[in-house]
């Protein structure tokens, strides 16, 4: 049996090692993925494929929540703006938006606006809808997080300012930038459930960092969170969703089942197990 390229990084595996990856690699995960998963488990071939399950139940469990955060975030940011605006059809509309995102940003002329706009008709026409008609919830409920999460931060913050306040209740600083920071992070997870990439590794870990860390360059004040951001990210979805006690007798079972490679990496991985202990 060939040789996988990731393991040429671990020339002391048993040829059993080899065989069993050959075989898991052909059916289950690439190798360009499950490189992530030995390193994961320090090269531990039955461990690393222990990882790749528990990766797998976890993104089945979160893409669950992630959809039902996506449909009640859209339809409060809805309901909110349009009484800011006094309008129902302000997704339209460029004069409730920054003004820096209305005048040409694209080499074809287009504003940032424009792009927003053309994004949902696009999804729009997907589900055979011809023209958006006045309807907000109609073209964001058949838009992409991405879609809503760029509206969200074009759209003139008067118009979205109770829904901050909202959104960030639970929060110890509440303004955009922080719930912007959050967006953030809950996209690139959701991407990554959604389209099947791993959630557990480091990778993610660098990326949603990254997210977080543009709040600091915002010059907002952010008080230093002590847990994981992924962690964060995964409490504050709960809360909005209240569904603590829902949420984490499901996230227990998944725990429990994979607790051996768990505890055995403390720190290899974007996931912490005691998150369970923090969950009200």
């Amino acid at each position: 049996m060939k040789l996988p390229l990731i393991l040429s990084d671990y020339p002391n595996l048993s040829v059993d090692d080899i065989n069993k990856v050959s075989r898991f690699l052909s059916t289950k995960c690439s190798e360009y993925r499950f490189i992530d998963f030995m390193r994961c488990s320090n090269g531990n071939v039955k461990d690393a494929i222990e990882f790749f399950k528990f990766d797998d139940a976890l993104r089945a469990l979160l893409i669950q929540y992630l959809i039902r955060f996506e449909i009640q975030v859209k339809t409060d940011f809805i309901k909110e703006v349009e009484t800011a605006t006094s309008s129902n059809s302000f997704w339209d509309n460029p004069s409730y938006y920054f003004k820096s995102s209305t005048i040409p940003y694209y080499p074809d002329g287009k504003s940032k606006f424009d792009k927003i706009k053309e994004d949902i008709t696009q999804n729009l026409k997907r589900y055979a809808f011809n023209t958006p008609g006045p309807s907000d919830y109609r073209a964001l409920m058949f838009s992409s997080f991405g879609s809503f999460h760029n509206l969200f931060k074009n759209i003139d913050l008067p118009y979205k300012k109770k829904f901050i306040d909202r959104y960030t209740i639970k929060l110890p600083v509440h303004n955009y930038y922080v719930l912007n920071g959050y967006f953030s992070a809950i996209q690139a997870i959701r991407n990554r459930c959604a389209h099947g990439n791993h959630i557990v590794t480091i990778k993610l870990k660098n990326q949603l960092n990254a997210h977080i860390n543009l709040i600091h360059k915002m010059n907002s004040p952010m008080p230093k969170i002590n847990i994981s951001v992924f962690d964060a990210v995964l409490i504050f979805l709960i809360n909005v969703l209240n569904c603590g006690g829902e949420f984490k007798g499901k996230l227990k079972k998944i725990i429990t089942k994979y607790s051996g490679v768990l505890f055995r990496y403390p720190g290899n991985y974007v996931f912490s197990p005691n998150i369970i202990n923090k969950i009200l």
